[in-house]
C-alpha cells in the first residue's frame, strides 16, 4: 500500500509505536456488556494528541471510557533537537509518572511506548540531518543518549523505546537511501544505541524493531533487523489512508500484499510482535460505496485473532481533529467499542523504582579524565522526606517588572551544555562548558580582557559546576560517563588531575564554599533524592542524603559562614528550596513557579539570593530572596536561550549571567 508521511499530510509528528510487556496486575472484573472480537491477550494503546504532555491525561482517558478499554500502553514522541520533548529533564520524568498511574475504565497503569526520533530542530525535514546514522554509530552523541539511558533507568518502570522507526521509507533523515544512509549505517546506529542503555543498567527499557508496511523503494524491510540481541519487540507500521492515499484496504490487505506481516514474523518465531502504529481515514466519495471506517476497526480486529495471531499489541494512531482520530465520528467509536470493549480489566503494574546501594565509593587515585569504572550510590537516609506538590503558579508571576538582563557580548564556544560560571573577585570571570567532545573547556575574563577556551579533558556527562574559595582557587565538578562525581582544582599554577568521588549521579553537580577549605557538593541520586557530600579540613565527607524528589540539577550557594541555600525543581516543576543554618537542615519549601529549566542560584551578600530560571518560552525569569522574605517570579528578557542560565555577582547589586544561544555559543548577560 503507499505511504504517504503524516506529517507532511497533517504538519503532524508520524509516529511509530512500541509495546509494553510490564506485570499485569489483576483487578475486580465488573459486568460488560459484550466480549471484544480482538483477542483480549491483544494489548490496546493508543496515541492521542497532547498526551502525556497533558498530564491530566484527560482526553485519552475520555476515549478509553467511551470505547470500555483501558489503554494499557501510552505513545508519545520526542526528538533529540526539541529542547522541550527531547532535554531528558525538561518534561520526560512528570511525563513518565502521568503514564505510570495513569486510570482509566477501571485500571490503573499503563507502559510508556516512546518513539525517539534522531532530528530537530526545526525544520523538521530529510534534509535537516542533524544526527547522522554514522555518527550516532561512531559515539558523536553518547552524552546525549546516556541522558536518556540513565533518566529511564531512574523511572524504574518498563519503557518501549522505538529509535530509528519507519528506517526503509524515504520520509525521515535516518530513512534508507537518504542522506547517504545505508542498511549498514542504520543497523550500526541502533546497535550502538541499544548497547550504550545496556551500559547504563537501564534493564527496563525494551527496544522496539519497527518497519513501515511498504516503502518506495521496494527494499525487504527485513535487511534492517539488527539482530536477536538487539531486539525486543519487532513491530510494523499500516495505515489504510482510502482514496486520499492510494486506496481502501483492509488490514489485511496492507499486512500481505508485500508479504510485510509474514516477512517480519520469520525473523524471529518468539518475539512479540506488534501493529506499532496502525489506523483508518474516514472514506470519502471517492472510495468504495458502503466503506466505513467503524467496519475496518471491526474487520481488522477480527484478523488479528484469525489471521495475525502473533500480534500481542495493536496501538491506534488517534491524532486529534483529523480523519484519523479515533472519535473521527459516531461509527468509528462504535467499532472500538464493539472490538476492544469488554475484555477483563488489567493494567500494567510499573516496577518500582531502583533502590541506591548501601554505601559511597571510596575516592581513587587521580586520573588523567573521568573513568568509566562504576560506582556504588550514595546509601539513601531511612526515609527520604519528599518535596511537598502545592499547586505551581505560573512563571512569571504579577509582580511589576524589574530591572531586564542586557545582553553584554558572546564569549564564543560551542557548547553541548549549559555553562558553568564562578568569580573569585570584581574583575576575574571563570566560565566553563562541554565542547562537542565532550571535553571540559574554560574561558576567563581578567578585567580588561577574556582569554581563549583552553581544554581542561575529560569526558563530561552533564552539564559542568564551579565554585571559588578564594582568589586563585577554583574547584571543577562533573557527572562522569560512569555516573560517578568527578573533580578537579586550580591552585594558582596548575590544575589538579580528574579525580572521582564515587556515587551514582542522576543529574548534574551543584557546588558552593562558604570559606578557604570548605566544599559542598549536591546532586540528584539514583532515588532522585538530592545527595549532598562535603570537603572540610583537607578531607572528603561521606555522602548523605537531604531529601526531596527532584527532576534537574540542583543548584547551590553559600552568602556566609556556615550557610548553605540549594534550590531545585520538584516533580510539579515548581522551585523548591532548603537551606543549612550551621547546625541543622530545614524542611523542603516550594517557592512555586512552573521552571522550564533547572535553577541555578547567586549571592552578592548576607541574606540576598537570586534564583534564575528558565520560563515556558525559554526566557529567563528570576526569583529574589532580600530583607527576609522573597519576591514573586519576574520575567527578565534578554532573548531565549537553550540552556539554564549561569548567574555570578562580583560585587553587591551587579550579576553576569551566561547562558547557551541557539548558535550553541555561550553569551553573557548582565544585571546591574
Amino acid at each position: 500500500m503507499p505511504r504517504r508521511s503524516f506529517r507532511l499530510a497533517s504538519a503532524c509528528v508520524l509516529l511509530a509505536l512500541a509495546l509494553s510487556i510490564g506485570a499485569v496486575a489483576a483487578v475486580v472484573l465488573q459486568k460488560r456488556a459484550q466480549a471484544a472480537i480482538a483477542p483480549c491477550t491483544v494489548q490496546f494503546g493508543m496515541y492521542d494528541a497532547g498526551i502525556p504532555w497533558d498530564t491530566t491525561m484527560t482526553s485519552i482517558r475520555n476515549l478509553d471510557t467511551a470505547i470500555n478499554r483501558h489503554s494499557s500502553i501510552v505513545h508519545w514522541y520526542a526528538q533529540w533537537g526539541d529542547p522541550g520533548s527531547g532535554v531528558f529533564a525538561a518534561n520526560q520524568p512528570a511525563m513518565l509518572n502521568a503514564v505510570r498511574n495513569y486510570t482509566s475504565a477501571g485500571v490503573t497503569g499503563a507502559t510508556p511506548l516512546i518513539t525517539w526520533e534522531a532530528w530537530g530542530p526545526a525544520p523538521m525535514t530529510v534534509a535537516n540531518n542533524t544526527f547522522p546514522l554514522s555518527k550516532i554509530a561512531a559515539g558523536t552523541f553518547d552524552v546525549y543518549i546516556d541522558s536518556w539511558a540513565v533518566g529511564l533507568r531512574t523511572y524504574g518502570g518498563p519503557v518501549l523505546l522505538d529509535f530509528g522507526h519507519e528506517m526503509d521509507g524515504n520520509w525521515y533523515p535516518w530513512g534508507y537511501g537518504v542522506n547517504g544512509n545505508t542498511v549498514a549505517d542504520y543497523i550500526a546506529a541502533f546497535r550502538h544505541v541499544h548497547d550504550r542503555f545496556v551500559l547504563a543498567g537501564a534493564t527496563n527499557v525494551q527496544f522496539v524493531w519497527n518497519p513501515n508496511v511498504w516503502n518506495a523503494a521496494g527494499v525487504d524491510q527485513t535487511v534492517f533487523y539488527p539482530g536477536d540481541a538487539y531486539v525486543d519487540w519487532m513491530a510494523i507500521d499500516v495505515y489504510n489512508w482510502g482514496a486520499n492515499g492510494g486506496g481502501w484496504g483492509s488490514l489485511a490487505f496492507g499486512l500481505t500484499v508485500v508479504n510485510t506481516y509474514a516477512r517480519v514474523a520469520a525473523l524471529n518465531t518468539t518475539k512479540p510482535m506488534m501493529l506499532a502504529e496502525y489506523g483508518s481515514a474516514e472514506p470519502v466519495a471517492a472510495d468504495p460505496l458502503g466503506v466505513t471506517k467503524g467496519q475496518w476497526i471491526l474487520d481488522a480486529a477480527a484478523a488479528m485473532g484469525s489471521q495475525f495471531t502473533r500480534l500481542q499489541a495493536a496501538i491506534w494512531f488517534s491524532d486529534t481533529g483529523t480523519t484519523f482520530a479515533l472519535d473521527s465520528s459516531a461509527d468509528s467509536m462504535a467499532g472500538a467499542k464493539t472490538a476492544f470493549g469488554g475484555c477483563p480489566l488489567t493494567g500494567a503494574s510499573p516496577s518500582p523504582s531502583p533502590i541506591p546501594s548501601p554505601s559511597p565509593s571510596p575516592i581513587p587515585s587521580p586520573s588523567p579524565s573521568p573513568s568509566p569504572s562504576p560506582s556504588p550510590s550514595p546509601s539513601p537516609s531511612p526515609s527520604p522526606s519528599p518535596i511537598p506538590s502545592p499547586s505551581p503558579s505560573p512563571i512569571p508571576s504579577w509582580m511589576p517588572p524589574p530591572a531586564q538582563l542586557r545582553v553584554v557580548e558572546s564569549v564564543g564556544g560551542y557548547a553541548t551544555s549549559g555553562p558553568a560560571v564562578t568569580s573569585w573577585g570584581a574583575n576575574r570571570l571563570d566560565v566553563f562548558v562541554r565542547g562537542w567532545d565532550n571535553a571540559l573547556y574554560h574561558k576567563w575574563w581578567n578585567g580588561s580582557a577574556w582569554s581563549g577556551w583552553e581544554s581542561l579533558g575529560g569526558t563530561l556527562a552533564s552539564d559542568p559546576a564551579a565554585v571559588s574559595w578564594g582568589p586563585n582557587r577554583l574547584d571543577v565538578f562533573t557527572r562522569g560517563t560512569d555516573n560517578a562525581l568527578h573533580h578537579r582544582s586550580w591552585n594558582g599554577s596548575s590544575w589538579s588531575s580528574w579525580e572521582s568521588l564515587g556515587g551514582s549521579l542522576t543529574s548534574g553537580p551543584a557546588a558552593s564554599s562558604w570559606g578557604s577549605g570548605r566544599l559542598d557538593v549536591f546532586a540528584r541520586g539514583t532515588d532522585n533524592a538530592v545527595w549532598h557530600r562535603p570537603w572540610n579540613n583537607g578531607k572528603w565527607g561521606s555522602w548523605e542524603s537531604i531529601g526531596g524528589m527532584t527532576t534537574a540539577d540542583p543548584a547551590a550557594v553559600s552568602w556566609g559562614n556556615n550557610r548553605i541555600d540549594v534550590l531545585a525543581r520538584g516533580w510539579d516543576n515548581a522551585l523548591y528550596h532548603k537551606w543549612w543554618n550551621g547546625s541543622a537542615w530545614s524542611g523542603w519549601e516550594a517557592l512555586g513557579g512552573v521552571l522550564g529549566s533547572a535553577p541555578s542560584v547567586s549571592s552578592w551578600g548576607s541574606g540576598r539570593l537570586d534564583v534564575f530560571a528558565l520560563a515556558a518560552d525559554n526566557t529567563i525569569s528570576r526569583l529574589s530572596f532580600a530583607g527576609g522574605s522573597w519576591t514573586g517570579w519576574q520575567s527578565m528578557g534578554g532573548g531565549q536561550w537553550t540552556s539554564r542560565p549561569a548567574p555570578t555577582s562580583r560585587a553587591a547589586g551587579a550579576i553576569d549571567v551566561f547562558a547557551t544561544g541557539t548558535d550553541k555559543a555561550i553569551w553573557r548577560l548582565s544585571l546591574g
